[in-house]
C-alpha cells in the first residue's frame, strides 16, 4: 500500500473530511510568512481528537531546536518533518529529544549526488521526502533520477504531484510513500476533497499498475 500524506492543512473542517476519507498523514505548516502558516496557538485545535488511524505531520524549515520543542511540547503531533537544509546533527538532536515521535526529512533532489545525502540521513531519521527543494509549487523533482533509489528507511515522493500524474509518478520511481499540496487544492492552504478522493481512487485502484509494482 501507498501511504499518502496530504499537506498544508489550515482548517480544521477539512482536516476532518481529510482524515475521514483515509489519507494516512495530515500536515501542518509551522513555518512563519509561507503561505500555508499555521500559528502556534492555532495547531493544537487542529490536530486534537481526530481520527486515530490519521498520523499528524507538523512540519518546519530551517528553524531552531527551541522552535521545534516550544511547539511540539503544547500540541499532540505524531510526526516532526524537518524541510530545510537541517543538517544531521540537527535531526539527531531532534530524533534524541522527541523518541517517540517519527521524524521526517525533506531533501531537495536536483542531481543523482542529492540522493547519496539522502542515504545519510536515512541512518537516522524514520522517514525520508524527495521533493525539489521549494515545497508546495507545484514543480516536480525530475523522476527520472529516482528510477534507481534504494533507502534503507520508507521515502515518499513530493513535489508537483497530483491525481492527472500519479499513475507516472509511481510506475517510474515506486515510492513507500506521496505527500501532495498545491496538486489537490483550490488556494493556497484550502483543499479542494473531490481532488483528494480522485486521488485516493487512483492511488488505491488498479488502472496504473504494472508488473514492476506487484
Amino acid at each position: 500500500m501507498i501511504t499518502v500524506k496530504i499537506c498544508g492543512i489550515t482548517q480544521r473542517e477539512q482536516a476532518e473530511a481529510i482524515a475521514n476519507l483515509g489519507v494516512d498523514f495530515l500536515g501542518f505548516i509551522a513555518v512563519p510568512h509561507t503561505p500555508r502558516y499555521v500559528p502556534p496557538d492555532r495547531l493544537p485545535a487542529l490536530v486534537k481528537n481526530l481520527p486515530a488511524a490519521v498520523k499528524t505531520v507538523c512540519v518546519f524549515r530551517n528553524q531552531s531546536v527551541a522552535d521545534v520543542q516550544s511547539i511540539i511540547d503544547k500540541s499532540p503531533f505524531d510526526a516532526i518533518q524537518l524541510h530545510g537544509q537541517e543538517p544531521l546533527p540537527f535531526c539527531q538532536q531532534v530524533k534524541e529529544l522527541f523518541p517517540d515521535k517519527l521524524l521526517i526529512k525533506a531533501i531537495a533532489v536536483k542531481q543523482l549526488s542529492d540522493l547519496q545525502t539522502a542515504q545519510t540521513y536515512a541512518k537516522v531519521v524514520d522517514i525520508l521526502l524527495l521533493d525539489n527543494g521549494s515545497g508546495g509549487t507545484g514543480k516536480p523533482i525530475d523522476w527520472s533520477l529516482l528510477t534507481n533509489f534504494y533507502s534503507p528507511c520508507p521515502w515518499w515522493l513530493a513535489g508537483g504531484l497530483s491525481p492527472e500524474n500519479m499513475p507516472a509518478a509511481l510506475i517510474q520511481t515506486k515510492p513507500n510513500g506521496v505527500d501532495l499540496s498545491s496538486g489537490v487544492e483550490d488556494s493556497p492552504g484550502v483543499k479542494n476533497i473531490a481532488k483528494i478522493t480522485q486521488l485516493l481512487g487512483v492511488i488505491h485502484g488498479k488502472a496504473w499498475k504494472s508488473d514492476k509494482l506487484q
